[in-house]
């Protein structure tokens, strides 16, 4: 294991249906920012899926913040995970979300869910439902920074804007 790197690929196999990732090997120093660009099926989300232990591997080893996957619950206390999709229950209130979410974290932080939810202009309020996707990935980030992750791992489409 080593601890300099946020996480790790060495020679990893996986299959989903009739694709297949084969001897994938890459590494993410720590303090580093990393973007995965590819063409729709090229095996972004199926690496996601197997660094975060959603996705089982066939071969090799994945390391994340010096602890193999699939690796200890303390281990998802580390990391803030943003899905291009919410897996929230859209008839909470954000408020609920925090009272749903939270007590999964170790260092679950009331005031900044707070802080960040007025800096991202979202209603404590407001219905899951009601947000638009933009909204609802603010949510996402909100809710992945306020348990204070080593390790941010989003998985969604870039939107360009337009200056």
């Amino acid at each position: 294991m080593d601890p300099e790197f946020a996480f790790a690929f060495r020679g990893v196999d996986a299959t989903v249906g009739r694709f297949q990732l084969r001897d994938i090997s890459f590494a993410l120093p720590q303090g580093y920012v990393m973007g995965f660009v590819g063409a729709n099926g090229a095996g972004k989300t199926t690496s996601i899926r197997c660094l975060l232990g959603m996705q089982r591997i066939e071969r090799g080893e994945i390391e994340v913040l010096g602890r193999r996957v699939p690796g200890p619950v303390a281990l998802r206390q580390d990391v803030g995970v943003v899905l291009d999709h919410t897996y929230l229950v859209g008839e909470w209130r954000l408020s609920e979300v925090e009272r749903a979410v939270g007590p999964f974290y170790d260092r679950w932080d009331t005031t900044r869910y707070h802080d960040l939810l007025d800096e991202f202009g979202l209603d404590a309020r407001a219905r899951v439902k009601d947000l638009s996707r933009g909204m609802a990935v603010k949510l996402m980030i909100t809710i992945a920074l306020s348990h204070r992750a080593r390790l941010l791992v989003f998985d969604g489409q870039a939107v360009l804007a337009r200056q």
